[in-house]
C-alpha cells in the first residue's frame, strides 16, 4: 500500500538544506497480524498468539505447570515472564493472566523489595492475584500444586499518531518518532529526495524475553524503487539497543521507499527515519551557515539554590556549577511555581501557573491542549530530545509533548550522561533542543563511591541508601514530633550531608557534560540553562522533604543561562520557572505562544511580583506565596482568603532571609495582600480542563522508589 506524499513534511532552511521526516503523515498500512505464530526462538514448541480484546491488541502465550517454580512462601508460584510490554493500555495495566480460563487480578505491586517480601512472610496476598516484579511473574494460588494451564499476555501497540507524526513506544520507557514494521510486513512511502541527501534511521527490536545468548535475529531491509539499499541482521540478544544507520540517496522528484522486516514474533521498528543533508558539518560549523542556536535545558530535581556557592552555599561543593554560573546570566532571586515536580514542570513547559495548567495532583497529567516550548521549537525545525529519570516526568504525564525522542529511566546519573552523548552523536544537521532531568539529588540519597572517597572526611556518609530510605519512610512522625532532640538533630545532620554528597556527584557530572558540549561545538552558538523544579527542607521550619511549605528552602531555585551574547552577571531581578518558555523562545529567535505568561529573562529589566503554589498532596487546603520587592506573604490558595487578606505568614526577606520573624500583622503585609490578592486569585483559575491519569504498575513502582 502506497503511503501519502510527504512533501509537506519537508522543512527548508536557508540557503537550501532540507529535512524530510518520514514518520510525519505516516499511518500503518494494515492491522497487526493475528493468529498463531510458531517456532518462537525462545521455545520452539510454544506458540505466540496476537489477539484483539476490546479494540486493544495483546500478544499471548501458554504457560504449563512445568513453567512454574515454587516460592518459599506456601501457595506462591513464579515464572520468568516471556514478554516485555509495548506501551500502556487505557487502564494502565499492560499484563493479563488467565488460569484455567479465569482472569486473574493484576495487583499494583512490584517494587524490587517486594520480591523479598513475598518470598518470606511479607504482606497478605489475594488468592488468584498476580504481580509482575522485574523479570518475574508471581501468582498466588494458595495451592501446593502449580497451575496446570495459564495464558499470559502483554499489551501491544505499534504506537499512535501525535499531531500528525507516528510515535513508537519502546517497551515502557521510551517514545520515539518512527515506523513500526512487524516481521513479515512491509511499509512503503513515496517521497521526493533532494540532491546530496542521506537516509538516517535506527533499527530497534524488542518483544520476547529472549536469552542474551540466543542466535535468533531480525533482518531489516530498505529498498528504493525496488532496489535493495540496505540489509542488516540484528541479533535479538541486543533487542534493547537502537542501532543507527545512514544510507546515501540519489536525488529524484519522487521515489518509493520500502521498509521490510523478517524474523520471529517481536516488535521491530525503524526509528527517527529522516532524509537529511549528506554534508552537515558539525554543531558549531554548518555548511549553510545556520545561525539557529542549540539549547540545553538541564534540570536538577530537588536542588536548593543555596547548594551553590554563588547563591550563598558552602564553598567547594559545586565548583563546576559555580564556575559556569560566573560566566553566565545568573539570577539570585529565582523561584519555582510549586513545591513539587509535576506542577513545576508543567509551568516550565507551558508558561502557565499550576492551577492554570491543572497538573497539580497525583492523579493528573499535563493536558494535551496546551502549547509547550518543546512543541514550538519542534515546529521551528529543532531536533527535540529528552532524557528524564521518570517518576513524574514521563510520557504518561504528557511531559513528552513536542519531543521527537523521549527517554525515561529509573534514577541513574550515569545513564543521564550516556543518553546526552547518544543524543549528540545523533546529529542530523538541525539545531538541538536537549532537555536533561535527573533525580540524583532527590531522596533516597545515594552518594557515589568517588564522592565517598574524596569527601568522606568532610561529610558524614554512613550507609547512604538504607539510612536515607529509613529517614523518608518516617516523614509523618517527624512532622508531628515538635522540637528536635539530640538524636533527631544528629539524624538530620546526616541526611543533609548525604544530600550534599549527591549535589557533589551532580556537579561533577554537569562539569563533564559541559566539557563534552564544548568539545562537540554545541556551545559555539548554543546556550545552556541550569535550574531546578523545587528545593528540599531539612527542618528549617519544622518540615522535611518537599511538597509541604512555601519557605525559601522549598521554592527558591538556582537559575542561570550561559551562551553567546549574554553578559555574565548576577542579577537580583526576580525570576520564575514560568519565564522559561519566553526565554527559550527568544534564544531560539522564534515567536512565543500567546498563551504563555512570564517574560524573557534575557531582556528582563524591572521588578515584578512573583507567585508560587504549594499544590500540596498532603492536605486539602493548599497554600500560595506572593513575593514582591523582597517581601513575601503566605496564605491559603483560595480566592476568598485572598479577598479577605487572610495572611498566615509574612516575611521581609531583605532583613530576614531565614524567615524567622513573622510579620503577618504588619501594615505592609496587609497592603501587599490588598494590592496583589486580585491578580493572585486569577492565577487560580484553570484555562483548560484537567487530565486524569491512572498509575501504571511501572509508574507506581518508580514513584514508590522515590518515596511517594
Amino acid at each position: 500500500t502506497l503511503g501519502a506524499l510527504l512533501g509537506a513534511a519537508c522543512q527548508e532552511q536557508p540557503p537550501g538544506p532540507m529535512w524530510i521526516a518520514l514518520a510525519q503523515g505516516f499511518q500503518p498500512s494494515s492491522p497487526l497480524p493475528s493468529g498463531e505464530w510458531r517456532g518462537s526462538p525462545w521455545s520452539p514448541e510454544r506458540a505466540i498468539r496476537v489477539r484483539t480484546l476490546d479494540g486493544e491488541v495483546w500478544c499471548e502465550t501458554k504457560l504449563v505447570s512445568a513453567d512454574w517454580r515454587a516460592a518459599p512462601r506456601a501457595g506462591l508460584w513464579w515464572t520468568t515472564r516471556p514478554f516485555r510490554g509495548f506501551g500502556i493500555p487505557a487502564d494502565g495495566k499492560p499484563h493479563r493472566l488467565e488460569v484455567e480460563g479465569q482472569a486473574c487480578r493484576h495487583l499494583m505491586r512490584g517494587t524490587p523489595e517486594w520480591r523479598a517480601e513475598v518470598e518470606g512472610d511479607g504482606e497478605e496476598l489475594e488468592q488468584g492475584g498476580f504481580v509482575v516484579s522485574g523479570d518475574r511473574l508471581y501468582l498466588f494460588t494458595g495451592s501446593e500444586a502449580a497451575p496446570k494451564e495459564a495464558t499470559y499476555g502483554v499489551f501491544t501497540t505499534r504506537g499512535e499518531s501525535v499531531e500528525g507524526t507516528w510515535r513508537v513506544h519502546l517497551e515502557e520507557n521510551s517514545a520515539v518518532d518512527g515506523l513500526p514494521v512487524w516481521p513479515g510486513m512491509r511499509e512503503e512511502l513515496r517521497t521526493s529526495v533532494p540532491p546530496a541527501s542521506s537516509l538516517r534511521f535506527a533499527t530497534a527490536v524488542q518483544g520476547a524475553a529472549l536469552p542474551r545468548n540466543t542466535e535468533a535475529e531480525v533482518v531489516f531491509r530498505v529498498l528504493c524503487d525496488g532496489e535493495l539499499l540496505f540489509e542488516h541482521r540484528q541479533p535479538l540478544g541486543s533487542r534493547q539497543e537502537t542501532l543507527p544507520h545512514e544510507l546515501p540517496l540519489q536525488a529524484s522528484q519522487e521515489s518509493l521507499l520500502a521498509f521490510e522486516v523478517e524474523g520471529p514474533a517481536v516488535l521491530s521498528a525503524f526509528l527517527r527515519p529522516m532524509i537529511v543533508p549528506a554534508n552537515r558539518g558539525t554543531y558549531g560549523d554548518r555548511p549553510w551557515g545556520d545561525g539557529r542556536p542549540n539549547i540545553v535545558l538541564f534540570l536538577a530535581d530537588t536542588f536548593r539554590a543555596d547548594n551553590m556557592g554563588i547563591f550563598g552555599g558552602r564553598e567547594n561543593v559545586t565548583p563546576n556549577l559555580d564556575a559556569h554560573a560566573a560566566r553566565a546570566l545568573a539570577f539570585s532571586r529565582a523561584w519555582s511555581t510549586s513545591t513539587w515536580t509535576l506542577p513545576a514542570h508543567g509551568s516550565m513547559f507551558t508558561g502557565l501557573f499550576p492551577d492554570q495548567h491543572t497538573a497539580t495532583r497525583m492523579e493528573t497529567s499535563l493536558p494535551l491542549g496546551l502549547v509547550t516550548i518543546a512543541e514550538k521549537l519542534r515546529e521551528a525545525g529543532y531536533r527535540t530530545c529528552a532524557k528524564t529519570d521518570a517518576g513524574w516526568v514521563t510520557q504518561s504525564r504528557n511531559i513528552d509533548q513536542g519531543f521527537e525522542w523521549f527517554i525515561e529511566t529509573e534514577k541513574d546519573l550515569e545513564e543521564t550522561e550516556s543518553a546526552a552523548r547518544r543524543f549528540l552523536d545523533d546529529d542530523d544537521g538541525r539545531p538541538l533542543f536537549l532537555f536533561l532531568h535527573t533525580y540524583h539529588t532527590h531522596h533516597p540519597f545515594r552518594v557515589s563511591d568517588q564522592t565517598l572517597g574524596e569527601h568522606g572526611q568532610r561529610f558524614t556518609f554512613v550507609d547512604t541508601a538504607e539510612l536515607s530510605r529509613e529517614w523518608f519512610s518516617d516523614i509523618e512522625s517527624w512532622l508531628l514530633a515538635g522540637p528536635l532532640d539530640a538524636d533527631r538533630r544528629q539524624a538530620l545532620d546526616r541526611q543533609r550531608d548525604l544530600y550534599l554528597g549527591t549535589v557533589i556527584d551532580l556537579d561533577r557530572t554537569f562539569g563533564e557534560l559541559m566539557d563534552t558540549f564544548e568539545n562537540e561545538g554545541l556551545l559555539k552558538n548554543g546556550y545552556v540553562v541550569f535550574t531546578s523544579d523545587h528545593g528540599e527542607a531539612f527542618y528549617e521550619h519544622e518540615t522535611i522533604s518537599h511538597g509541604l511549605g512555601l519557605w525559601e528552602e522549598s521554592i527558591r531555585v538556582p537559575l542561570f543561562l550561559q551562551g553567546p551574547g549574554l553578559e555574565p552577571r548576577l542579577s537580583d531581578l526576580p525570576a520564575s520557572l514560568v519565564d522559561l518558555p519566553h526565554t527559550l523562545a527568544q534564544l531560539a529567535r522564534i515567536e512565543p505562544d500567546p498563551s504563555w505568561l512570564g517574560q524573557s529573562l534575557v531582556t528582563l529589566a524591572e521588578e515584578r511580583p512573583m507567585f508560587s503554589f504549594e499544590c500540596s498532596t498532603r492536605r486539602p487546603d493548599s497554600r500560595m506565596a506572593i513575593l514582591e520587592r523582597g517581601r513575601k506573604l503566605i496564605t491559603r490558595a483560595e480566592p476568598l482568603a485572598l479577598a479577605e487578606g487572610a495572611i498566615e505568614h509574612a516575611y521581609d526577606l531583605a532583613r530576614d532571609p531565614g524567615e524567622h520573624e513573622d510579620a503577618a500583622d504588619s501594615d505592609w503585609a496587609q497592603e501587599l495582600a490588598r494590592r496583589l490578592g486580585g491578580p493572585a486569585a486569577r492565577l487560580l483559575q484553570p484555562i483548560i480542563g484537567s487530565s486524569t491519569q491512572e498509575l501504571s504498575p511501572a509508574d507506581a513502582e518508580q514513584l514508590r522508589a522515590l518515596g511517594y
